[in-house]
Order: C-alpha cells, then sequence, then structure tokens
C-alpha cells in the first residue's frame, strides 16, 4: 500500500538553498512509512541500535494502532506504524 499525502503550502527547496553552495541540499525532506507486524520488536532493535527517533511512540485514537518516526542519517523521517 502506499500512501500519498497532498500538501497544501510548502516551500520550493531550490528557494531556500539559492544563496548556498553548489550541490547544497535540503535535509529531512522525504519521508517514508511503513506497516510492521512485531512492532515493540522493531521499536527495541532501533533502540539498541541508537537509531534517532523524533518523539516518542504514539497511538492514533481512532485505530488505536501505534506509530513512531525515526530519522535516517541524512535527515529524512522514516515512520513505522503498527500493523
Amino acid at each position: 500500500m502506499i500512501e500519498l499525502i497532498e500538501i497544501k503550502f510548502s516551500l520550493d527547496p531550490s528557494k531556500i538553498i539559492e544563496s548556498k553552495p553548489k550541490g547544497t541540499r535540503v535535509q529531512g525532506f522525504f519521508n517514508f512509512g511503513f506497516k510492521v507486524k512485531e512492532f515493540d520488536e522493531w521499536i527495541s532493535h532501533l533502540e539498541e541500535s541508537n537509531t534517532l527517533f523524533q518523539g516518542e511512540v504514539v497511538a492514533d485514537p481512532v485505530s488505536n494502532k501505534r506509530m513512531v518516526i525515526v530519522l535516517d542519517p541524512d535527515g529524512n523521517r522514516i515512520q513505522l506504524f503498527e500493523e
């Protein structure tokens, strides 16, 4: 399953970096999400691997499913959703 989210208001990355040296990139620009089985085991594994978490595990009030955001080495957000 792929979820597409339309962002109504955003900034053009080229405008943000126009005065920066050539080759400059915007960190954390992309966001990926995955449904995972064994959610608790994944959280433990990521904690033991010193993965950087952005916030805490939260539960959706409607589905009661949990999710968390971790950051990759470039600062991109990766969401993990409890299956």
